[in-house]
């Protein structure tokens, strides 16, 4: 992976750069890091941390950790460093698919309300903060500021070159130049795009567009807008909200772009509108976007209008946020309870302590205008409760699933049981269903909506709900000897580990580690922040998974140095194949340094099996 650091007006080359920064590519390219990033164990509950630009130059190396969790604890200025292909999941191909063999992002970053500012990139294919976005990779609540990418090729963005994930409450504010399929916020967009905007300046040959340069299916975008200048030569599909939407393709619903501001007056998608219209208020609220201060249009106030003036702006970037961050996914089940509480159920108490430390009620008309056929007089009771769920004992526990639907009951101050509905995953989810451990505290949000028609009760005398959680009988842990091999070992029936093509001379070292999983009888495979679910979404349908119950589950993977171990650069290749009903994964790992690898550990859970966990709140205060 090719980078080119800037220290201000001096330029130095990849080694030297990685040397200053403590050598952080061996720690990224390592299985097991001994200083991962800011903080943080890369999981949805417990991501990584960024608020520097080291670690972002560490995660631009990083190929291992583009499906791990990021959070952003601070802005980032990355003034003084220019890069050569996008920062995250680069590639120069001028085209890829989700059949491709690169390092796509398929993780999640949470801006959290931060923004990056002055990026710069020059070069070819697939160029901004992330080259390539692919399913299930989110990124929520993040700015770009004062960017500066150009390439020569395609699918250029100041976010992101293509994307195959899901973007959410976004901005880019820069310039962004390239050949075909540009835009200011991503340059190809396949997957949805939701109350995101850009400005700046977008320049191109064909298919470019402020905020896309290319939509497709199923890449719909909703509520976002541009006011970026478009400029370009004698080119076609040139549009100010994207270049080209294709018929087959993704739609676009309450979004604009400013014609004033872009000099373009038509376009393939959106509504173009004057810079008067694009700066009052009931332009966005007659579309049915979700502002601060109302609650006709919904409850999460994604939007507010400045005070002193202008273009909508996110409100994460002023300090509020969403209660749930990433994507609740759906619900693959409800709790059922066995009449043999010891078959499925733990005693919730004797495994967890939860807490309930704050609960609000917002209380919805129907919009006549928006939702015409909903009767005017319908109200809306949403209720939520959130507090923390503390492991008191996790000796047997492997984790909890993030993404199970719930079954709640509510009692009211006499005992009396209210009727509900909506209720989801307490967790925070995303497209992962297993929040790997040890983690000490989860916080949880009950979300529901209470009957309309009956009074509002001053205390909920209790609230029961369910979590799901993985245990096993024993976590054992496997040393493989560092050394080449000329066959499989297996570690566990089913899972088997290759070492080939060990060498170090010159200066330089290199070997290549092979793992093969067998298919069925499936064994699983619970990495922290890169786990799997029963079943996954897909383009065809659900693909099944691995059962996560009766098999030993690999938890842990780490690589024991030696005390001469030293490596200055790296790099790590991996690819990914089908043999004869096993998946076998090659990583070839390559540096410049004196190697000493003692060994392998490998940590299985055997026995693994799903419990239902009940738990209780009691003496909840009504606001």
């Amino acid at each position: 992976m090719k980078k080119i650091f800037e220290d201000g007006k001096n330029r130095v080359g990849p080694h030297k750069a990685l040397k200053v920064i403590v050598g952080f590519v061996l720690l990224g390219m390592a299985w097991s890091q001994c200083w991962a990033y800011s903080g943080g164990l890369g999981t949805l509950q417990v991501p990584y941390v960024l608020s520097s630009p080291e670690d972002l130059i560490q995660l631009s190396t990083s190929s291992g950790d583009y499906g791990k969790h990021f959070v952003l604890t601070a802005d980032i200025d990355m003034a003084g460093y220019t890069f050569d292909q996008a920062v995250i999941a680069p590639t120069n191909a001028p085209s890829v698919s989700s059949f491709d063999d690169q390092a796509s992002f398929t993780g999640t970053i949470n801006g959290n309300g931060h923004v990056i500012s002055n990026l710069t990139v020059t070069g070819g294919n697939h160029l901004g903060l992330v080259g390539v976005l692919e399913f299930p990779g989110q990124i929520l609540g993040l700015g770009i500021v004062d960017a500066n990418v150009t390439g020569t090729g395609r699918r250029i963005g100041m976010l992101a070159g293509h994307n195959e994930g899901h973007i959410r409450q976004c901005f880019a504010l820069g310039t962004v130049v390239g050949e075909s399929e540009v835009g200011g916020l991503v340059g190809r967009n396949e997957s949805p795009i939701e109350d995101c905007f850009t400005g700046g300046s977008v320049f191109g040959l064909d298919k470019v567009g402020g905020l896309m340069g290319v939509g497709l299916r199923p890449g719909d975008v909703v509520n976002s807008y541009s006011t970026c200048l478009i400029e370009r030569e004698a080119g076609l599909d040139v549009g100010g909200l994207t270049g080209i939407l294709y018929e087959f393709g993704s739609t676009i619903s309450g979004s604009f772009w400013d014609v004033e501001a872009s000099g373009i007056s038509s376009g393939t998608g959106g509504t173009g509108l004057t810079t008067a219209l694009m700066k009052d208020e009931q332009t966005y609220l007659q579309a049915g976007w979700d502002f601060v201060g109302e609650s006709e249009n919904g409850l999460a106030d994604i939007w507010l209008m400045p005070e002193s003036g202008g273009y909508p702006e996110l409100s994460i970037f002023h300090g509020l946020h969403a209660p749930m961050p990433f994507d609740s996914g759906v619900v693959l089940g409800r709790c059922t309870l066995s009449e043999d509480p010891n078959k499925v159920m733990w005693n919730g108490a004797e495994v967890f302590d939860a807490t309930w430390n704050r609960v609000s009620s917002i209380e919805v008309m129907a919009n006549p205008l928006t939702h015409p056929p909903l009767d005017p007089n319908n109200q809306t009771r949403m209720m939520t409760i959130s507090g923390t769920i503390d492991v008191i004992d996790g000796a047997d526990l492997l984790g909890i699933d993030t993404r199970q639907g719930v079954v709640c009951q509510v009692l009211g101050e006499q005992g009396e049981t209210l009727s509900l509905k909506g209720v989801v995953s307490p967790f925070e989810s995303s497209f992962f269903c297993w929040a790997m451990l040890p983690v000490a505290s989860y916080p949880f949000e009950l979300q529901f909506q209470l009957d309309s028609q009956r009074p509002m009760p001053s205390v909920l005398s209790q609230v029961d709900f369910y979590v799901h959680v993985l245990e096993c009988d024993l976590l054992t842990t496997i040393d493989v000897p560092f050394e080449s091999m000329d066959t499989w070992q297996e570690l566990v029936p089913g899972f088997e580990v290759m070492i080939e093509n060990v060498v170090e001379e010159n200066g330089k070292w290199e070997y290549t580690v092979k793992e093969k999983l067998q298919r069925w009888p499936v064994q699983v495979s619970l990495m922290p922040g890169a786990t799997q679910c029963e079943a996954i979404d897909s383009a065809f349908g659900l693909l099944p998974r691995s059962p996560l119950w009766d098999a030993e589950a690999l938890v842990d993977r780490r690589t024991i140095y030696g005390p001469n171990h030293t490596n200055v650069g790296g790099t790590v290749l991996g690819r990914g194949e089908s043999i004869d009903g096993f998946d076998v994964t090659t990583n070839t790992f390559r540096a410049t340094g004196h190697l000493d690898i003692v060994k392998l550990e490998y940590t299985f859970a055997l026995s693994t099996r799903k419990r239902i966990v009940p738990l209780t709140l009691t003496n909840i205060a009504m606001p």
